[in-house]
């Protein structure tokens, strides 16, 4: 398959911390398929900028409104995808071998050695006032890996809403930052955000460019953030991938 074939071949860069890079990840005609069939959240209040997504549980409780996205799961991110990701990393993976994995919308009694997948297609919402939707920050220590596949409008001409990966020399302060007057749409989670940002450098910017695909390993190091957007009508369209335990 074309998409197991670009995870082999794909460098695995190690710093800042570990992740792989591929522009034109999905084929075409597939690409033209997830931008015919993405979600517009018509049915959702949009305030500036904000991450609004659906996840496989959704499939699960409206599979005719989600058939793409569940034939997606099915036919691309299956058991090969999964296998592909694991051994990309497997030598920053802890038990790997040990891992049994379960779609997000499959229940289970017992969460011991059980890794959860979720592919989520989401939007950040139209820019009224400039700003970053998401500050550096951390993920949840829940989650293994993180992937995104930008789904950018062609029509789309705003600047900004890249991926920046940093890294840092100082110990770095994670919680909940406190919201400025310019900041009063932004939605802020759980101890994740970075507070000493001026201790932050800067290491790679993945361009919000249409198929473009970064997915990396989640750790205290794993820190990034997305770059201000100016104002804007467009969404920033992404599909969000992540394996959780």
């Amino acid at each position: 398959m074309e998409l197991i074939s670009k995870i082999q071949k794909a460098e695995l860069f190690t710093e800042p911390f570990p992740y792989i890079y591929i522009e034109n990840f999905l084929p075409h005609e597939l690409y033209q398929q997830l931008i015919e069939n993405f979600p517009t959240f018509e049915e959702k209040e949009f305030t500036n900028n904000i991450r609004l997504q659906y996840s496989m549980q959704d499939f699960l409780e409206e599979p005719d409104k989600f058939d793409f996205f569940i034939k997606l799961q099915q036919n691309y991110f299956d058991a090969s995808f999964h296998k592909a990701i694991f051994e990309k990393f497997k030598d920053y993976l802890e038990n790997e071998n040990e891992v049994k994995l379960r779609n997000n919308n499959v229940k289970s009694k017992s969460k011991k050695n059980i890794t959860y997948f979720d592919i989520q297609p989401g939007i950040n919402t139209p820019v009224t006032r400039a700003c970053s939707v998401r500050n550096p920050h951390k993920d949840s220590h829940t989650e293994i890996f993180a992937g995104l596949l930008y789904a950018r409008d062609p029509n789309d001409t705003s600047t900004g809403g890249d991926l920046e990966l940093y890294s840092s020399t100082k110990k770095v302060k994670f919680n909940k930052r406190k919201e400025k007057n310019d900041e009063q749409d932004r939605i802020y989670f759980k101890k994740n955000e970075v507070l000493n940002i001026k201790d932050l450098k800067l290491e790679k910017t993945i361009p919000y460019s249409s198929n473009n695909f970064i997915f990396f390993l989640n750790s205290e190091q794993s820190i990034h953030g997305v770059s201000p957007r100016s104002v804007t009508q467009h969404v920033r369209r992404l599909l969000n991938i992540v394996y959780e335990k």
